[in-house]
């Protein structure tokens, strides 16, 4: 079965990065990048309406206008309660202020913290503890 992916940023030279240097790793995933929160949230519930899988991965920018990253994962753990969905979720950041870390860590449905940028090698590294099995 094909793996999924899900990348929410609201910098778009952060979502060309990373659909090329997941093009150049070779992961063999469908990709879906949105530059909200709300459209990610949009997404799930779209996928829940149709009782589709939510995808294997989720990259999340926590920093962002409107909606953030911590706003997303609210109304994502709310999904737990009417959906199996088993995605995880990694944060990815230009923070690197410890309660970030801290509050990341507070969630069980995050599984990592990264700062950004991402390299072909943070990628690689991702895909082989929290993407592969």
């Amino acid at each position: 079965m094909m793996k999924s992916i899900l990348l929410i940023d609201d910098e778009d030279i952060n979502l060309f990065i990373l659909q090329n240097l997941l093009r150049l790793s070779k992961i063999d995933a469908d990709i879906v990048f949105f530059n909200t929160s709300q459209k990610g949230i949009n997404y799930l519930e779209d996928l829940i309406a149709k009782g589709a899988e939510f995808p294997d991965l989720i990259l999340l920018d926590i920093e962002m206008p409107v909606m953030n990253g911590w706003d997303f994962l609210e109304v994502y753990k709310k999904f737990q309660k009417s959906y199996t969905y088993g995605s995880k979720v990694i944060i990815f950041t230009t923070s690197i202020v410890e309660q970030d870390m801290a509050k990341a860590k507070s969630y069980e449905e995050v599984e990592d913290f990264v700062n950004k940028p991402m390299t072909i090698e943070l990628l690689k590294s991702i895909q082989q503890e929290h993407f592969v099995n």
